[in-house]
């Protein structure tokens, strides 16, 4: 295979992008390692592309907690095996931004393609929301008497990857590039079903599979709007819309793919357009009553993209009961209809004016909510915690109720990035617990181990020390490696003299650890 240095380049670009701003699991170990040697590591990439001898390792799924105890399953990969989905789709993003073009921004309005030379290669979620939003209002004002709301169900775990691969062909896109994707994602899924959640590949090779699904549907003559797997379909009368959901399914079907029955709807024009604004006019009063300017835009995944408020007004312009009184009405008055976006934004301005009004909500959030854990924790770092904010995070952490080993690695992993020891000796006894734990994922047990390191006692360097073996996968090793870094310098030495030294991870993690001390 002839590689391509400028893809190569930017595929590593990608991949800092998903590690920093997508991706369920942030690995920062193996980051660290692969950055302190990158030439050496894309060397060894470059060599296997070139001889056509790359082997993709195991997509490790987590099981991310999703609303009314639902569950996604997310992916894991190693740092290769992303770099290499990355270059793979790099190669091919021209063609595919070219095939999709007649859809984006007018039909397709997620994961659309900004540029094919940068790393920024999708244009931001939130802006893309929100002409999703506004292209449904404006489609209902052409005079639409009935909406289909309806999604796929299960949609990136049911792509079929032959027919993917097969699609690609299609689009002019061959060779030992298509034979290693196809490789890769079908060492990726289950038999020969799904693709990787979490990574902007996946993303883009969504968008390529239900094409063929948009060019059919709109070929029979209907009006529809899609973001992701959640189609808006817009008809005249009842009997259309009927129509237009059988002829949805059967396009769906010869894909393997369904709707979800829970989440179809059919409703009237007026119910409709509720339905699409959902919470937007509440979020845009607070906007104005706060003063919002628009600025550059941002790779981010937060709801504020592109707007600044000015801080004086939240205080000076009753701002602050403004935004408290809509808070409380939502979610502490009326628990029965959770608007997660609402909610977001909420804690959003709480933690840019650093108000703690939500602050014992979001406690008990952590149990009714796990799915909201990451924006909770975001919000509870702006604020000032006390001794008794972090024993009730700690009880829960430890509790029957915590069944969600993502949950408690999000947590463990905000604790480790974002307090001091004395924080971290707070939760170091129940960590301990995890770092030997065979049972607890992968890793839930990096981070516990990180953190045991830095605060454990010599002690707990033993424990992790004695952990190490030679059957453990090769990043595992590595973290453990770079775990004994506190260890007594002879000690950690002599046990690092005598660890195999068969791989570049294996030799970066040794040298790293050594370094340490100079």
């Amino acid at each position: 295979m002839q590689v391509d240095t400028k893809i190569l380049k930017l595929s590593w670009s990608r991949l800092k992008q998903d590690c920093k701003y997508r991706g369920f699991i942030k690995n920062p170990l193996e980051l660290k390692i692969v950055c302190k040697d990158y030439e050496i590591w894309i060397a060894e990439i470059k060599r296997k592309l070139k001889k056509n001898i790359y082997v993709p390792g195991t997509n490790r799924i987590i099981d991310v907690p999703k609303q009314n105890g639902a569950i996604r399953p997310g992916s894991f990969l190693r740092l290769s095996d992303l770099m290499i989905y990355n270059y793979l789709v790099g190669k091919y993003l021209k063609n595919i931004k070219k095939s999709l073009s007649w859809s984006s921004g007018s039909v397709v309005f997620s994961h659309l393609i900004a540029t094919t030379n940068s790393a920024k290669w999708l244009y931001n979620p939130f802006n893309s929301w929100s002409s999703f939003r506004n292209e449904s209002i404006k489609i209902l004002s052409e005079g639409y008497s009935y909406v289909l709301f309806t999604d796929i169900t299960a949609f990136y775990e049911n792509i079929n990857i032959k027919i993917l691969i097969s699609d690609l062909l299609d689009l002019g896109c061959s060779g030992h590039e298509k034979n290693l994707l196809s490789q890769c994602l079908n060492k990726w899924s289950s038999y020969g079903i799904g693709i990787p959640q979490g990574f902007a590949s996946s993303d883009i090779l969504s968008n390529v599979y239900l094409d063929d699904i948009d060019r059919k549907f709109t070929d029979l003559g209907y009006k529809f709007v899609r973001y992701g797997d959640d189609y808006r379909v817009f008809c005249k009368d009842k009997t259309e819309t009927k129509k237009a959901q059988q002829d949805l399914i059967k396009l769906l079907r010869l894909r393997g793919l369904n709707l979800q029955n829970e989440k179809t709807k059919i409703n009237r024009s007026k119910e409709s357009i509720v339905e699409i604004e959902g919470e937007s006019q509440i979020i845009k009063s607070v906007k104005e009553q706060l003063a919002f300017s628009n600025v550059e835009e941002t790779y981010s995944n937060d709801y504020f993209v592109g707007d600044v408020f000015d801080s004086k007004n939240y205080d000076e312009l009753n701002g602050a009961a403004f935004v408290r009184d809509i808070f409380d009405a939502y979610f502490i008055d009326n628990s029965t209809n959770f608007d997660k976006t609402l909610f977001r934004f909420c804690l959003q301005l709480f933690a840019r004016a650093k108000d703690d009004h939500a602050l014992s909500t979001c406690l008990s959030f952590l149990k009714i909510y796990p799915e909201q854990t990451e924006y909770i924790l975001k919000y509870l770092t702006s604020i000032k915690l006390d001794e008794n904010h972090f024993d009730h995070i700690l009880k829960y952490f430890s509790s029957k109720d915590a069944i969600y080993n993502y949950q408690k690695y999000q947590i463990v992993d905000w604790i480790n990035n974002n307090f001091d020891l004395n924080i971290k000796q707070f939760f170091l006894k129940e960590v301990k617990k995890i770092i030997s734990d065979s049972n607890a994922p992968c890793y839930l047990r990096t981070v516990s181990r990180l953190l045991v390191s830095e605060i454990g006692h010599s002690s707990d360097l033993d424990t992790l020390c004695n952990l190490f073996s030679d059957d453990m996968p090769v990043l595992e090793k590595c973290e453990l490696i770079l775990c004994l870094s506190r260890m007594e310098k002879t000690k950690r030495n002599s046990f690092l003299g005598n660890v195999k030294n068969d791989s570049f991870l294996i030799s970066a993690s040794i040298k790293m650890a050594k370094n340490i001390d100079n």
